[in-house]
């Protein structure tokens, strides 16, 4: 795989779809450094639709999901994807009233990177990513212990300090224990 290296300008466009639909038109897959890993995908996902990618290391597999979840930017073509819900609680606004334990308006969607992303701070914000338990919030505590359970990472917990200890995870946790975390994530947001 030849790998080129050009200079892009970002001149996609993105657009939202009422029915949990992905579509890219002509999307390359392009790094931040301007690496063109591919240089024009088409693909329609329809809810429902089953897709296995594979193929060769760097090829793109992760780097299209980094797109489709808006990581990396469309430097070209088309990208509909169903659109991020805005309420109070997702948005994290402190709105008047007490905002839904969890909003039933977002789409049922969660991206698992290969990968995933480690947040300062303690080992309860790894779980709640991209949102923070409030400090006491015993509610957050009893279901992310829960969720370390169920994830297998419950021992990990104790070891580290417990649910707020603080570290720098990306490099405390070993590959399969970040990917735990991804799933933990998936299961604390659900």
């Amino acid at each position: 795989m030849v790998i080129m290296k050009i200079l892009i300008s970002i001149a996609g466009k993105i657009s939202y779809t009422t029915d949990l639909s992905i579509l890219l038109r002509n999307v390359p897959i392009v790094t931040p450094s301007c690496d063109v890993v591919a240089s024009g995908v088409t693909l329609e996902l329809r809810p429902g639709t089953h897709l296995l990618i594979v193929g060769p290391n760097g090829c793109g597999k992760s780097s299209l999901f980094r797109i489709i979840s808006g990581l990396w930017p469309v430097f070209g073509g088309e990208l509909s994807v169903p659109r991020p819900c805005e309420c109070a609680h997702c948005a994290e606004h402190d709105a008047p009233g007490t905002p839904p334990e969890r909003c039933l308006a977002r789409p049922v969607m969660f991206y698992i990177p290969q990968r995933p992303y480690m947040s300062e701070g303690s080992l309860i914000d790894q779980i709640t990513y991209p949102s923070r338990a409030a400090p006491g919030d015993l509610s957050a505590e009893a279901r992310a212990a829960h969720i370390l359970r169920v994830v297998r990472l419950d021992a990990c917990a104790a070891r580290h300090g417990g649910l707020r200890a603080v570290r720098d995870w990306k490099s405390t946790l070993s590959g399969g224990e970040k990917q735990r975390v991804a799933c933990a994530r998936m299961f604390y947001h659900r």
